[in-house]
């Protein structure tokens, strides 16, 4: 698998310990990972990739009419994880990117 590891709760654990205690972190599960590693992101202090360049499904096996509904999954996950959801302000600051 190129750029990844194949996605258990045991490699995310140990990739995680891995990381600088200040690492900024993100999850990419492909195909049926997707929401699976989402959650354990989640619970883990870690960040949540979502979009139609990696998965065409939404929730259940069903094609994805947009990434909206991968969003709309991922917001239900980081809510019920009790986090808060980064605004694209908010989220610009935590990648370091610059504002457009």
């Amino acid at each position: 698998m190129a750029g990844g590891v194949p996605f258990t709760p045991m490699n995310m654990v140990h990739m995680q310990g891995l990381l600088p205690p200040d690492a900024t972190w993100s999850v990419c599960g492909v195909g049926p990972n997707q929401f699976p590693a989402a959650i354990m992101a989640s619970i883990m202090g870690g960040h949540i990739r979502v979009g139609l360049e990696d998965n065409t499904r939404a929730l259940r096996g069903k094609l994805a009419e947009g990434s909206w509904e991968q969003v709309e999954v991922a917001k239900k996950i980081i809510e019920n994880a009790e986090r808060d959801l980064a605004t694209p302000a908010e989220t610009r600051k935590i990648l370091k990117l610059r504002n457009p």
